[in-house]
């Protein structure tokens, strides 16, 4: 329970909604180095800018239905953890000073996650993601899902480095997988509950390790 009570204390607003609202355990991730503890705190007391975003981006969570809440949990979690810091990195490469990167990067997560907000809602945009995996729902999947963004960045990596013969002998099956097997895969885990986004990263995984395997030789054509 200490270690959950320290994960929580980075965002109490938010992680403890987290793990009440998708109806699942804590997780007890391994601990995220970026913004620490103290430094959270800070924020919240000295920077209204940071702590209204910060209120916002839970607000925004706790609107979400629980189906999608719990299908995104994972995600926001990871973003919690690690991803925030990721973020923010980049807005002060940009220029951003601390505060203002850790607001932007906040305020650039809501954004995404208004995305799945309930159509009628005031912040609606686009409603959940659902149903095969289309070129929308795909560049969706890839902005909400940090996860499935580097299980897809992984099977590409691991097609490229195939040799060139493989690759084409391939190429047939692999266009059959993007067009019809991945979404055949997917739809059934999300119809025994997985979530939308850790469905399609456990199958483009899955793909990863059969392409992996014809790189090392254990399958041949």
């Amino acid at each position: 329970m200490s270690k959950f009570i320290r994960i929580a204390l980075r965002s109490l607003l938010l992680t403890l909604a987290l793990a009440a609202s998708a109806g699942a355990a804590p997780v007890l991730a391994v601990e995220r180095q970026g913004l620490s503890d103290a430094e959270y705190q800070r924020l919240l007391k000295h920077s209204p800018a940071f702590e209204a975003a910060d209120r916002e981006l839970a607000r925004t969570w706790q609107s979400l239905p629980s189906d999608i809440r719990r299908d995104l949990a994972a995600d926001q979690r990871q973003w919690v953890q690690a991803g925030r810091d990721r973020d923010a990195r980049l807005f002060m490469r940009q220029g951003a000073d601390w505060d203002q990167a850790y607001t932007k990067a906040t305020q650039q997560r809501t954004r995404l996650l208004r995305e799945y907000l309930p159509s009628g809602s005031h912040h609606q945009r686009h409603g959940r993601l659902q149903g095969p995996l289309t070129d929308d729902n795909y560049r969706k999947l890839l902005q909400i899902s940090p996860e499935y963004a580097d299980a897809d960045r992984e099977m590409t990596r691991v097609w490229k480095k195939l040799p060139d013969r493989v690759r084409k002998k391939l190429l047939p099956e692999q266009r059959a997988w993007t067009q019809t097997t991945r979404d055949r895969d997917a739809q059934k885990l999300i119809r025994d509950g997985v979530g939308y986004a850790e469905a399609y990263t456990r199958v483009t995984r899955h793909r990863t390790r059969v392409l992996h395997d014809y790189l090392t030789g254990k399958l041949d054509i």
